[in-house]
């Protein structure tokens, strides 16, 4: 995280991150990406070896209220895309699905 930008998050732009967060759900190829992945039942045993910091769209959602700067949103946001790719690989349907419908394109970035 870069602690350069230092944007804090105000009310009107809260409601905007608010918005975000609403059209990503609304998306049937984001609906994988709302809770946290079940590797266990997808017998994805090393998972959790792969991917140390677990997050998910809708605990993003219910700690909104706690983001203070825009760069810790983004980062929580960019680190559930990046955990996909890590785990996954970039080159899936899904990782080019997620930079398709991701609006914002500074979460992509590398």
């Amino acid at each position: 995280m870069n602690k350069s930008k230092a944007i804090k998050i105000s009310d009107n732009e809260r409601d905007l991150l608010k918005e975000f967060i609403f059209s990503l759900e609304k998306e049937d190829k984001c609906a994988q990406f709302l809770d946290i992945l079940d590797w266990k039942k997808l017998k994805l045993f090393d998972y959790r070896k792969v991917v140390t910091k677990q997050i998910y769209l809708n605990l993003v959602k219910k700690n909104i209220e706690k983001y203070k700067l825009l760069s810790k949103f983004i980062y929580d946001i960019r680190m559930i895309w990046k955990n996909y790719k890590k785990y996954f690989g970039v080159n899936t349907v899904k990782c080019y699905l997620l930079r398709k419908y991701t609006k914002m394109h500074i979460i992509w970035k590398n």
